[in-house]
């Protein structure tokens, strides 16, 4: 008589495939599942000065810079359309750009509103705004035709079409992707506040 064992070992072998995939899908839950708490702690951030040590050339050089240069990061809103120089808009661009102004993140607004603008008087000069409540009239036309007044203020602050006009933050010195993304939802928000957005 011969003894034939085969079947047995088929079905020892076929086991195998079972357990490896059992253990593979093991293996997939906890790298998955694994992560999520630290996930949750993580923070993103892209700034330059996050890539590079305090005591790094290049970083001390840049601070250098700064002592005597004013911030070079800025954020801009451009507003464009019909009645951008309605009355009614330019108010709400005014109280738009006070309100940015007192923010702690924001070092100063650029508007119409806030700009400089110097004009020769009959005993020397005056620096007034651009185009300041005092300034804003009735008329979309004559306010096109003030805020085009300064020599620096066509295609700086006011598009050379005539059609659009920036609105520019310049931020303290930020550290961070954070603290920037965070004035930027400022900004929106105050766009919102304002009912500015549909411009």
């Amino acid at each position: 008589q011969h003894m034939h064992t085969e079947p047995s070992d088929r079905k020892h072998a076929g086991s195998h495939p079972m357990l490896n995939s059992k253990l593979a899908f093991c293996l997939l839950l906890l790298l998955v599942l694994a992560p999520g708490p630290l996930l949750l702690r993580l923070q993103l951030d892209n700034a330059p000065e996050a890539y590079f040590p305090e005591n790094a050339a290049a970083v001390k050089m840049d601070r250098m810079i700064r002592e005597d240069f004013p911030q070079d990061q800025v954020l801009i809103a451009l507003f464009k359309g019909d009645r951008v120089f309605e009355r009614a808009f330019l108010s709400k661009i005014l109280s738009l750009s006070d309100a940015r102004a007192e923010s702690d993140r924001v070092d100063r607004v650029m508007s119409l509103g806030t700009v400089d603008h110097i004009r020769l008087t009959e005993d020397g000069f005056a620096v007034e705004p651009l185009l300041g409540e005092e300034r804003v009239t009735a008329d979309r036309a004559t306010n096109r035709t003030a805020a085009r007044a300064d020599r620096f203020a066509p295609g700086l602050i006011v598009s050379a079409r005539d059609d659009a006009f920036a609105l520019v933050v310049r931020p303290e010195n930020l550290s961070g992707s954070l603290a920037r993304y965070a004035l930027k939802a400022e900004l929106e928000a105050g766009i919102r506040e304002f009912e500015l957005q549909d411009s």
